[in-house]
């Protein structure tokens, strides 16, 4: 008999706002507190544990206390990278947490004939056969996952643990993410730990197993919390098994539920729309509650920018809310029209930005073009969000700047 926690999406570091940020980073030390009181073996976590590689420590640094905490009352914390986690420097607060032995790393790999054999990680507690596969940005690994073989024993509990979206699963692809098919994915496991798709996922797939997306553990953008405000819920999986499950159960988190509202832009002018947002603000009770306010559609004439956001704020700072969030990112005008976008998703709005500038790219250098012009253009740009420690010195951080740079792009290029 065994049992464990499936916690995957949770982003520590997300948000700039401080009240999202620390509900985010609540609901982790939640989860793992309650996987205690629930006496899990082992928690897996399925991807994305940060935001970026390389978040803010010192408002991560309760988080990383508490997974310690967990590890020293003989708790193993199992996991993967995810596409956010990852960095194409090998420069990430995983790495860290990994060699500090806060983390065990699931992914554990031999090449053998052109094939790329992976190894289990062997639960000591349980005897579980944890098998993982990391995420790269845009799906890069299907790559590898096409080449991937596995040989576990037949009489064991065998957990596949990996980050991609997967062909035909989700119900609800906002977010237009690349997928990798199914055939990709090793058969006969006991139980597939999912992670990158924002949604909760449980079904049984013939001649492979019971298929497991937990969704985000919170939220890492404006999308997650309008789900949440409409009644979605977020949380993490506890699973009981033996030779085969026993039990699984979703255990829902209720740290926060926002009040969202929405405002149909549509042949208004921005006039109209801070009228018609005002009185909707002013009619709610806000006293310690968050604030979605999404404005999409076409403003018949004006700009966007002339939607006075610093105005609505300070209207929801009077009516004691704990804050507002305000999108805008659906918000066009007539007058002016940039790239179009399809995708809601921060991360894949960079990635189709980069796409449609690349194809009009006319220089000559080769190297910008394509997929690996994409990557390189999303690795420079998280690249951009690392910010100087601290104890850091600014000599030393424009050095570590100017060397992961120089990798990014390659070295000869560089100089």
């Amino acid at each position: 008999m065994g049992r464990f926690s499936h916690i995957s999406d949770v982003h520590l570091g997300a948000f700039n706002d401080p009240y999202l940020r620390k509900r985010n980073i609540d609901s982790f030390i939640w989860a793992l507190e309650k996987s205690l009181e629930e006496n899990v073996d082992f928690i897996i976590i399925s991807g994305d544990l940060f935001n970026t590689p390389i978040p803010d420590v010192p408002q991560i640094t309760n988080a990383i206390k508490k997974m310690r905490e967990i590890v020293e009352r003989d708790i193993r914390i199992y996991a993967i990278y995810g596409s956010h986690d990852y960095s194409v420097t090998g420069s990430s607060i995983y790495s860290i947490l990994v060699a500090a032995g806060i983390i065990s790393d699931l992914h554990r790999s031999r090449e053998d004939n052109g094939k790329i054999v992976l190894e289990p990680v062997v639960d000591d507690k349980t005897g579980a056969y944890i098998y993982g596969m990391y995420a790269r940005k845009g799906a890069m690994e299907s790559e590898i996952f096409e080449k991937i073989t596995i040989n576990p024993p037949s009489d064991v509990f065998k957990i596949f643990a990996f980050h991609s979206a997967i062909s035909g699963i989700s119900k609800d692809m906002q977010f237009n993410m690349p997928e990798i098919p199914i055939s990709y994915i090793p058969k006969n496991m006991d139980y597939y730990a999912g992670g990158h798709i924002h949604e909760r996922i449980e079904m049984d797939l013939p001649e492979y197993g019971k298929m497991v997306y937990p969704g985000p553990l919170f939220a890492s953008t404006f999308v997650d919390l309008e789900k949440i405000a409409k009644g979605g819920s977020c949380g993490f999986y506890i699973v009981d098994f033996s030779k085969g499950i026993n039990k699984i159960e979703f255990i829902e988190n209720e740290i926060i539920r926002p009040e969202l509202v929405e405002i149909n832009a549509n042949g208004k002018i921005p006039e109209e729309i801070m009228r018609e947002a005002i009185s909707r603000i002013e009619a709610l009770q806000l006293d310690g509650r968050y604030l979605l306010l999404k404005i999409w559609g076409e403003l018949s004439s004006g700009r966007t920018s002339e939607v006075d956001r610093k105005k609505l704020i300070e209207i929801v700072k009077k009516k004691n809310a704990a804050g507002i969030n305000i999108n805008v990112s659906q918000l066009t005008s007539r007058e002016f029209k940039g790239i179009e976008i399809t995708n809601r998703n921060q991360g894949n709005i960079e990635l189709e930005i980069f796409e449609k500038f690349l194809k009009q790219y006319g220089g000559k250098n080769e190297s910008l073009i394509g997929e690996r012009g994409k990557n390189i253009a999303i690795s420079l740009l998280n690249l951009l969000r690392i910010e100087k420690n601290d104890n850091e010195s600014g000599p030393d951080f424009k050095n570590k700047i100017i060397n992961a740079t120089g990798k990014i792009i390659g070295e000869e290029e560089w100089k």
